[in-house]
């Protein structure tokens, strides 16, 4: 339930995205990642462009996708884009 008067809301997204961005520190990235599964998020994807590299953690699966991989997940049905092209237009 959403409360207006709450900044912060409390509650856990099924899926969580994160982008590594040049003043960030990755095992800080991955730190969080953990969290947000502990809380029970489904499933996080951390996007590393500079090493065009993806690291996934979900429920059934914890990988490391390069760019010529797909960007796809059973939270969004239908959905599915080359990693490549995400990271071109980084």
């Amino acid at each position: 339930m959403i409360d207006d008067e709450r900044r912060v809301q409390r509650f856990v997204p099924d899926l969580a995205i994160e982008i590594e961005y040049r003043n960030d520190r990755f095992e800080y990235l991955m730190e969080k990642a953990v969290r947000y599964r502990k809380c029970g998020t489904k499933e996080v994807w951390v996007l590393a462009p500079k090493t065009r590299r993806t690291f996934v953690q979900s429920e059934d699966r914890d990988v490391i996708l390069n760019d010529g991989q797909m960007f796809e997940s059973k939270l969004i049905p239908g959905f599915a884009n080359p990693l490549g092209e995400l990271f071109d237009s980084v």
